[in-house]
């Protein structure tokens, strides 16, 4: 490629857009796990949202995907997968599946608890 190629130019603009979201929304916030910090500096956000929000694709915030669903905000992302790996986030993770679970089967049911074994 040219340097001066237009889709080469937008990759490093995204790139570095990448690496700042990572800095300043997920490692300021207190994400340290290598692992985590690695892959939300190599994910390319922007290839998941529709074009007119490919702009918007690093900022702090959640973005519309289509269908009414949402691509969450970076921090959140890094925080769920940071906690995934963690021990006693299993029973969160669980009561989490178990919400949305309910929420999608019986959106009506009224119940506030959820009973983990």
């Amino acid at each position: 490629m040219k340097p001066d190629d237009p889709g080469q130019l937008e990759e490093t603009l995204f790139a570095r857009q990448r690496l700042e979201m990572v800095q300043q929304q997920i490692e300021n916030r207190g994400i340290k796990e290598k692992r985590v910090l690695a892959a939300m500096n190599k994910v390319p956000r922007h290839m998941f949202v529709d074009d007119r929000l490919k702009a918007e694709a690093y900022k702090d915030r959640p973005l519309a995907i289509g269908k009414d669903q949402t691509i969450s905000q970076p921090y959140i992302v890094a925080f769920m997968s940071a906690a995934a790996e963690s021990a006693p986030m299993i029973k969160f993770l669980k009561l989490v599946r178990a919400a949305a679970t309910r929420q999608f089967f019986w959106p009506n049911w009224r119940r506030k608890s959820i009973v983990l074994n």
